[in-house]
């Protein structure tokens, strides 16, 4: 009868789109996309939590000189960074970079394996004096700091953090102000002869 057959029919309509409401949803996002960001730079001082809005990675954006690290950064821009020892020898590497409050944030959180001889180069707008922390960082970084003149200022090498916060972290900071700041695999800066007093500089890979 009419009267029986459009609120089954109804019924029937909004089992069909809550269905579809739920299997839709898990794939909103990717790893690490849209959950709370915590930051691989430490704020320079205590003014407020770090932005957690993450914006969607664009998959055609940036090159592919570097194999996959994770699905948060493997957008990102790439540049080829070249450190001159005091000797006069140069080493390369390949690094993601992080310009953006976002992207510094984020860092190499949860990258599991970054090859010798890649990493991340930080790039700031103006020279600070902030440290670095591995909350959520599950690989032993290394990191040179570099000032505005392209001098590296400070090497060191930085171990995962497990606190529960990554306010309770420590941070690593060189004595001065710096203007970039170039993460690798832990260890590697000892193995090829980086130190402070070397230089570095970087150019744009083309996409």
């Amino acid at each position: 009868m009419p009267s029986r057959s459009r609120p089954s029919s109804a019924i029937a309509l909004l089992a069909c789109l809550a269905l579809v409401v739920a299997c839709s949803a898990p794939g909103e996002s990717d790893a690490g996309v849209g959950e709370p960001e915590d930051p691989a730079v430490a704020p320079e001082a205590s003014t407020g939590e770090p932005d957690a809005d993450v914006s969607e990675p664009d998959e055609s954006a940036g090159n592919a000189a570097l194999p996959p690290l994770h699905p948060a950064i493997d957008h990102l821009d790439e540049a080829m960074v070249t450190i001159t020892t005091i000797g006069g020898d140069d080493i390369e590497v390949v690094a993601k970079v992080a310009a953006t409050d976002t992207d510094r944030q984020r860092g190499l959180m949860e990258v599991t394996d970054l090859p010798p001889g890649t990493g991340m180069l930080f790039l700031f707008d103006s020279p600070r004096r902030g440290g670095f922390w591995m909350w959520n960082t599950p690989i032993e970084l290394d990191i040179a700091f570099v000032a505005a003149d392209d001098t590296i200022i400070d090497v060191a090498t930085m171990v995962p953090c497990e606190a529960d916060q990554p306010s309770d972290c420590p941070t690593t900071a060189p004595d001065g102000a710096y203007l970039a700041a170039l993460e690798v695999p832990g260890g590697w800066f000892d193995e090829v002869g980086v130190a402070a007093g070397d230089t570095a500089t970087w150019t744009d890979l083309d996409p």
